[in-house]
């Protein structure tokens, strides 16, 4: 177990607050030696979502098997007594963000290949990037966790301990509540320009912040993308479930969105 992981699952564990939740937790969606990998790419979402613990869910890290393309995932009207689940990696949340991670290798490979060496697929690109929640504490929906206020300081301190040590390229954080926790995150340092751009949903937009952090005396430089939580809006799938998601307005049927979408990705990892 390496080190910085270690250091904050004993402090989610050791959260005076964990009893309020009576859910469980998840850390990472991803193995535990990325944290030490200097992943290119970091991933962080709200918090695990759902209203039952899944013993077959791993809370600290998911080291057999990566949950957004292995798992199966509860579907919105499964219950203990009548169990209904998604096949591996098809929970709508789990096809958007490997949707997502296919436009970012594409958008990778064709514009900055150095970046990615070794890099083979975007399946490749998302078992080697970070991906984990910024609270770990698991509720149905945002709107329903408890003492929210307090949790969101415990995961901004929780991720200011990490992402210095971390030395990653790109952050992508899902989510209003999450951009401004990791903002918060990121060490003593505002951005040194910020870019609003459409997604091609509406009046929805994307914005991608630059910042200089240092660490041991080197500059390095961290470029933060916020976009629109996947669990509200799909922005990388083509089919709409009126019953759980919003409705696309009319950029989706022009076929635009997808334009929209690569021009983020391609200013984002210029």
């Amino acid at each position: 177990m390496n080190q910085l992981f270690k250091n904050a699952t004993t402090k989610i564990e050791g959260y005076k607050g964990k009893k309020y939740y009576k859910l469980g937790w998840r850390f990472l969606n991803c193995s535990q030696s990325v944290l030490q990998s200097k992943p290119l790419i970091t991933l962080i979402t709200s918090h695990p979502g759902g209203d039952s613990n899944n013993p077959d869910h791993p809370s600290p890290s998911c080291e057999e098997k990566h949950s957004y393309l292995f798992e199966k995932w509860d579907k919105r009207n499964s219950s203990p007594d009548k169990p209904d689940q998604y096949s591996p990696g098809q929970h709508p949340l789990q096809i958007q963000i490997q949707q997502m991670f296919k436009m970012m290798f594409d958008t990778l490979k064709q514009q900055t290949p150095n970046q990615i060496p070794g890099i083979s697929s975007h399946t490749d690109l998302l078992v080697k990037s970070l991906s984990g929640h910024f609270i770990p504490f698991r509720s149905p929906s945002s709107k329903e966790l408890p003492r929210k206020k307090e949790v969101s300081a415990f995961a901004t301190e929780l991720w200011r301990e990490i992402l210095p040590k971390l030395e990653t390229k790109y952050i992508i954080c899902l989510g209003q509540d999450t951009h401004k926790g990791i903002q918060k995150a990121i060490p003593n340092t505002p951005p040194e320009h910020i870019e609003s751009l459409p997604t091609g949903w509406g009046k929805l937009k994307a914005d991608i912040s630059t910042y200089s952090i240092y660490n041991k005396g080197e500059k390095s430089q961290i470029k933060l993308l916020r976009l629109p939580h996947l669990s509200h809006f799909r922005l990388f799938s083509q089919d709409n479930d009126k019953k759980s998601i919003k409705e696309s307005p009319k950029e989706k049927r022009k076929g635009k969105r997808k334009e929209f979408l690569q021009k983020i990705f391609t200013k984002f990892f210029e």
